[in-house]
């Protein structure tokens, strides 16, 4: 865990440092800074891998406060101070814990215990949320197509490309046959077809690679795809997609 002091006491801020090596051996002190001045350069020249930072309020240059003014941070932080009335203001900046001065390695291990718990919360959230993100952008496994009056429930390995014709969409089965849908092709491409097996060539196509079987080239710098089934339509992947299409086509 890499760890930053902002402490203008040079014994202070080296205490801290061997607190914090007693209560947590993994622990590396990344930085110490002395001043306001010092720490605002310092946050705003580089993007720190700081996990935590412990900051004095009162620095020989000002209150700490005016760092935040200056920019931006979102690395939790552990207030040091000789005065208990900086801790509601504190506790609007990023604040995990405020300790009061002297420092024990008491306060160190209740401090870093806090963080800790307060740590494992969120990581727990993030998970939560990206399990949450991955459940909503399931991609489509079937779809209804309608042939005349009839709705008819084709699975996604079934369909060999989809088109886009008179401003109505469609799919192509592996039969040939011809299904409308109520879907865009813009919805299809971005929200409800898995991108490792489907890709839009053209404003026009999107193509199952599954059905692919060969690549021809084409005037204009475009490529033609030839299918595993009868196609009734020449499919031409477009000169700006070609690039993108042959890493597809190659993952």
């Amino acid at each position: 865990m890499n760890v930053a002091i902002i402490e203008d006491e040079p014994f202070a801020a080296n205490r801290l440092e061997r607190l914090l090596e007693q209560v947590c051996v993994n622990t590396k002190v990344d930085r110490k800074i002395d001043s306001v001045d010092k720490a605002i350069r310092y946050f705003n020249a580089e993007k720190p891998p700081l996990d935590l930072i412990f900051m004095d309020i009162e620095l020989a240059d000002g209150e700490c406060f005016e760092i935040f003014k200056h920019s931006t941070l979102d690395i939790p932080i552990i207030f040091t101070t000789a005065y208990d009335h900086y801790a509601i203001k504190a506790f609007d900046h990023n604040s995990v814990h405020y300790l009061l001065k002297p420092v024990e390695v008491e306060d160190i291990a209740r401090a870093m215990s806090k963080y800790q718990n307060l740590t494992h919360q969120l990581r727990n959230l993030e998970l939560l949320s990206n399990q949450l993100h991955i459940k909503k952008t399931q991609y489509k496994e079937h779809f209804l197509g309608k042939i005349g009056d009839k709705l008819v429930h084709k699975a996604m390995d079934q369909v060999a490309y989809f088109f886009s014709e008179d401003k109505l969409v469609s799919f192509v089965d592996e039969t040939k046959r011809k299904y409308f849908l109520e879907y865009n092709l813009d919805e299809l491409a971005n929200n409800l077809l898995q991108p490792d097996q489907f890709f839009r060539v053209s404003r026009k196509y999107i193509v199952n690679l599954s059905y692919i079987s060969t690549l021809m080239k084409h005037p204009g710098q475009r490529l033609k795809l030839l299918l595993s089934i009868d196609q009734e339509h020449e499919i031409v992947v477009s000169k700006e997609r070609v690039a993108e299409f042959k890493k597809w086509i190659n993952h």
